[in-house]
């Protein structure tokens, strides 16, 4: 009997670390197409994107029709405020937490409190997403998390536009 309580003790603490792997998801649009740093082309469209802690660093992957293209980002130190690039190219998006409850389609089809559906989601924006230029062809996806504390942590992906600064004129 013992050997049974202490497999299913091992069982459960184990699916604990497991799911206690937060991701972040989204969905976005590139208007420009890009390149990995080591080399992997990304088109312009429509990519779900998913932002996940990997052996204590981050990484963003970009999946389109079922494949996948994955990129390390870099940690910025908490005093750092300075951006690497300035040139927007996307805006703020929002990241849903994989940790966060997902309703179905008829919980969302009904108010709660007779306010439209947009009025009442309350979104903890824990996480966000933003993509900036420089003017020599680099991309940074900037990406906020809010920690348990309260403080936010950043991270950069680099990426490079495929297009040249003449191509943009």
């Amino acid at each position: 009997m013992k050997p049974l309580v202490l497999l299913a003790l091992i069982l459960i603490q184990s699916n604990l670390r497991v799911t206690s792997t937060e991701s972040f998801h989204g969905v976005l649009t590139l208007p420009t197409p890009l390149k990995t740093t080591d080399g992997k082309e990304l088109a312009k469209g429509h990519y779900d994107v998913e932002i996940r802690p990997e052996n204590g660093q981050y990484s963003i992957l970009f999946i389109k029709d079922g494949s996948s293209i994955s990129v390390k980002g870099k940690m910025v130190d908490e005093g750092e405020q300075e951006l690497p690039a300035t040139i927007p190219i996307i805006g703020t998006h929002f990241l849903r937490s994989s940790e966060d409850h997902l309703r179905t389609a008829q919980e969302r089809q009904f108010s709660q409190t007779g306010l439209p559906q947009y009025a009442e989601e309350s979104r903890d924006w824990k996480a966000t997403l933003r993509a900036y230029r420089n003017n020599l062809s680099a991309v940074f996806f900037i990406f906020q998390v809010r920690d348990n504390r309260a403080k936010w942590k950043r991270v950069d992906f680099e990426l490079r536009e495929q297009l040249t600064p003449q191509d943009r004129r």
